[in-house]
């Protein structure tokens, strides 16, 4: 039997009454406007939300941190000023909170100084019900944010061929021709670098020119290097250097870009970190970001403040002595 055809009335009536549905906790302000503009009501009702938030601040050995400053961020309405914000500290236990704030989502900032903030840590959290990624939270299990305490830098060798006046290195060739440089004076050299790149690349097979298959291969000649994921590489390595390191394409995941952080160990006994970023593009090439201690030592954390690092001129190819 054939269902009886609803009236636009009706549909929108009915359209009306799922779409200003109110949640139990609406507050006052969402009833208020509800009953003038229901539309407008059942969407500040997403905006809303309730908001607790139970967090907790540890170091690099997960012990408890106390004394980090906290910033929370929200907003309770549509509006380009900003919103709301409130600014607390961990207690002895590292432990922090916030109660009785309202919006749909809450973004957490933690920093101490003296003090890394790792990146990987979490700092935004969906409150808008029926989200699939909404946030629930639980003062059995607070939201851990890690920090690493800084420790006593020294002066660098510093290569930047990706910031602010630095030169990248083309011209790869698509048959393996080995492209040297010098760490030393940011320079393409026939010998005596420290760094080798190779690259392989078959012609693409359609005309967006990609994606292709490609191979590269990296070698520190007469040292040797090692990948590393760290967010904070700060120490090297003593052993588990190779001479070479080869990085191929992914059929499955095209990527243009790719990057790689190495430490390396040079022939004249030295440690470095080396970050590595190769392009797959209509011209081929390749930037460094490269950090060395010229002492010997296998401590690479780096103060770009400190007196005495020695930056690159990739202009002049020669080393200058940063004085502040």
């Amino acid at each position: 039997m054939a269902q009886p055809k609803l009236s636009e009335r009706q549909r929108a009536a009915n359209f009306l009454k799922f779409a200003t549905r109110l949640p139990a906790d609406a507050t006052p302000l969402v009833r208020a406007i509800a009953r003038t503009n229901p539309l407008a009501a059942s969407a500040l009702a997403d905006w809303q939300a309730p908001i607790d938030f139970y967090g907790k601040v540890v170091d690099q050995s997960n012990n408890p941190l106390a004394g980090a400053n906290v910033e929370f961020r929200w907003a309770e309405v549509p509006s380009y000023t900003g919103g709301n914000s409130l600014d607390t500290t961990s207690d002895s236990e590292g432990l922090f909170a916030l109660h009785g704030a309202r919006g749909p989502d809450l973004i957490v900032l933690v920093t101490k100084n003296g003090y890394y903030t790792s990146k990987a840590m979490p700092d935004g959290f969906i409150y808008t019900p029926g989200r699939p990624d909404v946030f629930h939270p639980d003062p059995l299990n607070p939201v851990v944010f890690h920090l690493r305490k800084k420790g006593k830098a020294e002066p660098l060798i510093v290569l930047n061929s990706t910031g602010e006046g630095g030169r990248d290195y083309g011209g790869l060739g698509t048959n393996g021709a080995p492209l040297e440089i010098s760490f030393y004076t940011g320079k393409r050299v026939a010998q005596g670098g420290q760094f080798t790149v190779q690259y392989w690349m078959k012609p693409p097979q359609n005309r967006r020119g990609w994606p292709f298959e490609w191979h590269c291969k990296v070698t520190v000649p007469g040292g040797g290097l090692q990948s590393t994921t760290e967010e904070f590489p700060f120490t090297a390595p003593v052993q588990g250097y190779q001479p070479s390191i080869e990085i191929d394409w992914n059929p499955n995941a095209w990527q243009q870009e790719i990057k790689r952080l190495f430490y390396v160990h040079l022939p004249d006994g030295r440690y470095g970190l080396v970050k590595f970023e190769l392009y797959n593009s209509y011209r081929d090439f390749f930037c460094v970001d490269v950090l060395i201690n010229p002492t010997g030592s296998r401590n690479l954390e780096y103060d770009m403040h400190l007196p005495g690092n020695i930056m690159v001129d990739q202009s002049s190819g020669v080393l200058l002595l940063r004085t502040l």
